[in-house]
């Protein structure tokens, strides 16, 4: 008798053991991973960032920082971004308006993330955020339809306007005119590549 509960207390014993090994040995969460942050190629005011974790991102948080400063100048918060593609715990967000930056130019974006089961990282070089005029030729027009080998060059005209980054408005830049004339095949002495702006009527 002595030995049969010496032993189910053994058991007993080892039963509570291995119950608790699973705790101490739980894998800890994973971290959320910024894979970039940078602007939308045809919408340079909107910000992209990309983001995975092992759970749900929950808030995402984005500091601009200027390039020639080096000062922070703004703070996208969470309610700024929506999800654009992929899934919560794998995806891509975006601004859900353009930023509305005081000045042109490049900007660091520091981005940190949090997900569902309370993981929070912080990425301090996540990306670029090219804050330009986009530029767009409007009424292109070509002195000829096609090239051939003893017509290589092309004279082209058009409105040079651009694109502004945090109101997407297309305006005339300066009023100028764009002329451009470029040949075909490689560059030679014989063959230049020029363009000429000038004031626009």
């Amino acid at each position: 008798m002595f030995r049969s509960r010496a032993a189910w207390a053994v058991i007993g014993t080892t039963a509570i053991l291995l119950a608790g090994v699973p705790a101490a040995n739980a894998a800890a969460g994973q971290a959320p991973d910024v894979r970039w942050a940078n602007s939308v190629s045809e919408d340079l005011g909107t910000l992209a960032v990309s983001i995975r974790s092992d759970s749900a991102i929950t808030a995402i948080r984005a500091h601009i920082v200027s390039d020639t400063t080096q000062q922070e100048v703004a703070v996208v918060e969470n309610d700024a971004f929506g999800l654009d593609s992929g899934t919560p715990n794998d995806g891509t967000w975006h601004t859900k308006q353009p930023l509305d930056l005081a000045k042109l130019g490049s900007y660091t974006v520091r981005v940190e993330a949090t997900d569902a089961d309370g993981d929070h990282t912080t990425d301090n070089s996540a990306g670029t955020l090219a804050y330009y005029v986009t530029p767009v030729f409007e009424d292109v027009r070509t002195d000829r339809a096609e090239v051939d080998t003893d017509h290589r060059q092309v004279r082209v005209d058009g409105v040079l306007k651009g694109r502004w980054p945090a109101t997407r408005a297309l305006e005339p830049l300066a009023d100028h005119r764009w002329t451009s004339m470029w040949t075909t095949g490689r560059r030679t002495p014989s063959a230049p590549t020029r363009r000429d702006v000038s004031p626009g009527r």
